[in-house]
């Protein structure tokens, strides 16, 4: 069996002041994958105006970026091989910085809800970003630290 995950968009980050290149970071047991960084880590003007519950649609040319927002954006594909049913998906954001990378929030989601949902799919969603429960974590933030749309479905191979 196979986990697909979409990693598509996040929104309303809590950012101070630095330069924005974020990118995500999944874990599911011992296999772990890395996002690109966001382009330029801008939102298009189509996603920043569009309702807060209605999923991200994919960016136009790159001529059409607000530059006052700070909602990253990726629409990248991730799979991973699912050998219990129990597995977790972690996701967390980081910014990249010069001397360490920056911890921005977390989401995880159990693999069963996939594959309990209906046809196997969860549709793109928001979900809220949590911070680390961890008093050690380089994190800016407390709390719910913004949103992270995914998109997740399951494959039998």
């Amino acid at each position: 069996m196979k986990l697909q995950v979409q990693l598509l968009e996040a929104r309303n980050l809590k950012i101070i002041d630095r330069p924005l290149q974020v990118y995500a970071h999944l874990k599911m047991g011992s296999f772990k994958q890395n996002s690109s960084i966001a382009p330029s880590s801008l939102s298009p003007l189509t996603s920043s105006s569009s309702p807060s519950s209605s999923p991200p649609t994919p960016p136009p040319s790159s001529s059409s970026f607000s530059s006052s927002s700070f909602d990253p954006y990726w629409f990248q594909e991730f799979t991973f091989n699912v050998d219990d049913l129990e597995a977790e998906l972690h996701i967390s954001l980081w910014n990249r910085d010069r001397i360490s990378d920056i911890f921005l929030g977390r989401f995880v989601i159990s693999v069963s809800t996939v594959f309990a949902a209906h046809k196997q799919v969860l549709p793109s969603s928001w979900y809220p970003l949590q911070d680390r429960s961890s008093r050690r974590s380089k994190s800016l933030v407390t709390g719910e630290c913004g949103k992270l749309c995914i998109e997740s479905d399951s494959m039998f191979m």
